[in-house]
């Protein structure tokens, strides 16, 4: 490369210099901008993976919760299913004293005073009270307290 002040033409050589200043120069900024470009890409393909990471454990506290969740509704289901049971049998024991007393007042069978809930002067008894029965055949007496 010549010099300028040694040149025959100064003003091609010092643009030649110039051209060549400024490709160094335009090299230098396409790396710094290719060198800052990954960087960034890589920032946020850091921040992307961290945000993964975080909205997975975020899932996975969420499904232990639900998953505790749902084993207390079995239970619940399972205490509620039994409670429905009891009460079916209970329901069908009742059913079947009705039935019964159904059938013997159509039979014309006459009640006992605790069935009836009257004591032997034709009152009504209240819920708790007690009472006796009239003398049976033997002679005895029975005690007895209302339940509704």
């Amino acid at each position: 490369m010549s010099n300028i002040f040694t040149s025959n033409d100064p003003a091609g050589a010092a643009a030649d210099q110039l051209f060549l200043g400024t490709v160094i120069v335009a090299n230098l900024l396409a790396d710094c901008h290719e060198s800052g470009m990954e960087g960034v890409r890589r920032g946020r393909e850091r921040r992307a993976a961290q945000q993964y990471a975080d909205e997975l454990n975020a899932a996975r506290g969420r499904a232990d919760e639900l998953g505790r969740v749902a084993i207390r509704a079995v239970r619940h289901v399972a205490s509620l299913e039994a409670e429905v049971s009891r009460l079916k049998a209970a329901l069908a024991q009742r059913q079947g004293y009705i039935d019964r007393m159904n059938a013997r007042a159509k039979a014309g069978a006459k009640r006992s005073p605790a069935e009836t809930g009257q004591f032997g002067n034709g009152r009504i008894a209240q819920e708790g009270s007690v009472g006796v029965r009239p003398r049976h055949k033997r002679g005895t007496r029975a005690i007895f307290v209302v339940k509704r």
